[in-house]
């Protein structure tokens, strides 16, 4: 569960919001606004990185995936990382091009010829790593 700041959750758990919304309503919101509040911390963050937060999340993604799915793997495809994301696919290809022009990841026919997969260069794994402990301190920040 997202964190959710304590006097937030100290007005949800004490009936002290009287906004007609249900108890768990309520948490999920402030979840939901908790998560705003990360995503610009990252931001932040990722200011000095060259890619914006959604291509960070894009580029994580696939890292994730990889990784995920077979150690052995070397690549996924846009329909994977958009249900990863929980995004339509059409968001993730303007995305994913913007990321392969700044050489973070690559394309290459499938061996089905059905899909392009995607492949995360040194570049982009080299870029998740330096921005780790920063993303990481951002995420504590909530």
């Amino acid at each position: 569960m997202d964190r959710v700041r304590e006097d937030e959750w100290a007005n949800v758990t004490s009936g002290g919001v009287t906004s007609g919304l249900g108890l768990v309503t309520q948490l999920r919101m402030a979840e939901w606004r908790a998560a705003k509040r990360w995503r610009v911390r990252v931001a932040l963050a990722l200011k000095g990185a060259g890619v914006t937060f959604a291509e960070w999340q894009v580029l994580a993604a696939v890292k994730e995936l990889i990784v995920e799915e077979d150690p052995f793997r070397d690549a996924v495809n846009h329909s994977q990382v958009a249900a990863h994301l929980c995004v339509d696919r059409s968001a993730v290809l303007p995305l994913m091009r913007a990321l392969e022009r700044k050489r973070l990841v690559s394309h290459g026919p499938s061996a089905t010829g059905v899909e392009w997969q995607v492949l995360l260069t040194s570049e982009g794994a080299a870029l998740l790593e330096a921005n780790q402990v920063a993303i990481e301190q951002a995420s504590r920040l909530l």
